[in-house]
């Protein structure tokens, strides 16, 4: 299910993790995981790449 994480208001502490699809890795710059600090996003999160790309 994708998410848009600043269509609605989320509570301080939210965590969100990105879930790549099958076939697809997470690349190094950015992370995993996001924290709801005080109503904004902590941090950036990476992108998924596609295996062999």
């Amino acid at each position: 299910e994708l998410i848009n994480l600043n269509a609605l208001k989320y509570p301080h502490g939210t965590i969100a993790m990105l879930i790549c699809p099958p076939n697809h890795y997470l690349e190094v710059e950015g992370s995993r995981w996001r924290v709801c600090v005080n109503g904004t996003w902590s941090g950036s999160f990476g992108r998924c790449k596609q295996l062999g790309t």
